[in-house]
């Protein structure tokens, strides 16, 4: 929005625009420092800058009149600048002993900053996150061995190290491995050793790749086999009131889950309408983006099957504001993903996998139809140095022959899925079986699991015939 002086008068006058989003965004005059407007009418400043070759964003506040205004924006703003190019120099703030919490004591000073308010603490919200009384419980028994430790000394194995001790000492005690405990507690406490990290001078790379389990594990490139995938399907088809439905558009488009949740039928369209080659594209608004960059993807046979599908429970003509999967649904994966995915591990007899790894499959099956790189990174729309994986972000950004191109890929990966499921065995699900079965490092995980690889390989025959051009795989004797 050009020649528009922006305060806090015009801020409070402020409304979203439908029509035209780029009356959505303004800028405050000051190093890439911007106001952005939700449709809810939320207020966000952010910042931009380049950090040692890469585009850094990030939101320092949220308008809060006679609170959080413009000039606590650009403040906030500066330091936050401030903050990157002292990154740049390889410095980091440097304060007195006495003035480090120790972890223990970290709890307490940050639940304080939330309350004040303070940018680093809470971004969106202010007052007590939720349910932290129940982490605040678990956080000392996680935690248990670095308590006593000042929150800059903390490095990522020391993490990683009490995951791992905390673990091993529940099966002991309990003959069980609490990693859902685990999770939920490292993903609540999350933020406030970011809150460390901007206070403190705790190491920037603490948190990087710390999950619940150990570091022989984060190797493993987890991948959904072809009988899990043939024992989960009908079970999220048994599952009640259509919660079955989004794990199944999860693994048909390789998305995130809160791509799928925020989904709206205004974010659906079709390009070359009444051609052969009419396509309906999924475009992605930017906020809804990790990256935050705004994206577009093809719906294609299963993941288009199931649009068709919600739209006719929606009453064939939605309202385009409303989002795609009912409420029930989204509220159920949204607020409880875990309960819902032991839900699925109990019905279809299946462990140890997550609800990434629906991605991670179709990331890989894509590649293992002949996807090019560029593609597989299109579909995954990651950003990452690491030389080993996705490098840069790339958005189709209305790329028809990109689109077309993915679409083609898609479908035969939707084919090989079709294949699992029904029981069947083409050409392509019998190459798929052999290179499985040459993945030794696949093989070790899952002997170290106690699952029988083969077991888990094989796709069983279902009574109904397989089709002519296709051979039943039977299970070995």
């Amino acid at each position: 929005m050009k020649n528009q002086r922006v305060d806090d008068k015009f801020l409070e006058r402020w409304r979203y625009s439908p029509a035209d989003r780029t009356l959505n965004t303004v800028s405050l005059g000051m190093f890439n420092l911007t106001a952005v407007i939700s449709s809810k009418q939320e207020i966000a400043f952010s910042v931009r800058a380049p950090v040692n070759g890469s585009r850094r964003n990030k939101v320092v506040g949220y308008f809060r009149p006679n609170f959080f205004g413009t000039a606590e924006a650009v403040k906030a703003g500066q330091k936050q600048i401030d903050a990157w190019r002292a990154e740049e120099r390889g410095e980091r703030p440097v304060l007195a002993a006495s003035e480090v919490p120790r972890l223990k004591e970290l709890p307490a000073i940050y639940v304080k900053a939330r309350k004040d308010g303070e940018p680093d603490a809470c971004p969106n919200s202010r007052g007590v996150p939720k349910g932290w009384e129940r982490y605040e419980f678990m956080f000392p028994k996680v935690y248990a061995p670095l308590w006593d430790m000042k929150v800059n000394l903390i490095q990522r194995h020391h993490l990683v190290g009490a995951h791992k001790t905390y673990l091993e000492k529940r099966k002991r005690e309990t003959g069980k491995v609490p990693h859902t405990t685990v999770r939920f507690t490292f993903n609540a406490v999350k933020p406030m050793l970011v809150f460390a990290q901007l206070r403190y001078g705790m190491a920037l790379d603490a948190l990087m790749r710390v999950n619940h389990v150990g570091p022989e594990e984060e190797k493993r490139q987890r991948i959904l086999l072809p009988r899990e995938w043939q024992m989960i399907a009908p079970a999220l088809d048994g599952m009640y009131k259509d919660v079955g439905l989004l794990p199944r558009f999860l693994l048909a488009t390789a998305c995130r889950l809160s791509m799928a949740t925020t989904m709206r039928w205004r974010d659906l369209s079709t390009i070359n309408a009444g051609k052969p080659d009419e396509l309906m594209v999924w475009c992605v608004p930017a906020e809804n983006m990790k990256q935050g960059l705004a994206a577009m993807f093809p719906i294609v046979g299963e993941s288009l099957r199931l649009i068709e599908l919600l739209r006719a429970m929606a009453g064939g003509k939605p309202a385009k504001d409303a989002f795609v999967f009912p409420e029930n649904v989204r509220s159920a994966w949204d607020n409880n993903a875990d309960r819902w995915q032991k839900a699925v591990f109990e019905a279809s007899g299946t462990k140890g996998w997550q609800r990434h790894d629906l991605r991670r499959t179709t990331a890989t099956l894509l590649e293992f139809v002949g996807a090019d790189e560029k593609t597989v990174k299109r579909l995954l729309a990651h950003t990452d140095k690491d030389t080993g994986s996705t490098k840069v972000y790339l958005s189709l950004k209305g790329n028809v022959e990109a689109l077309t191109k993915l679409a083609v890929q898609l479908r035969k990966v939707h084919a090989l899925y079709a294949d699992m499921e029904a029981g069947r065995a083409s050409g392509e699900l019998q190459r798929l079986h052999a290179e499985l079965n040459t993945n030794h490092e696949l093989r070790q995980w899952m002997h170290g699991k106690g699952v029988d690889f083969d077991g888990l390989l094989e796709v069983e025959e279902r009574d109904q015939p397989a089709p002519s051009n296709v051979t039943p795989i039977r299970g070995r004797k």
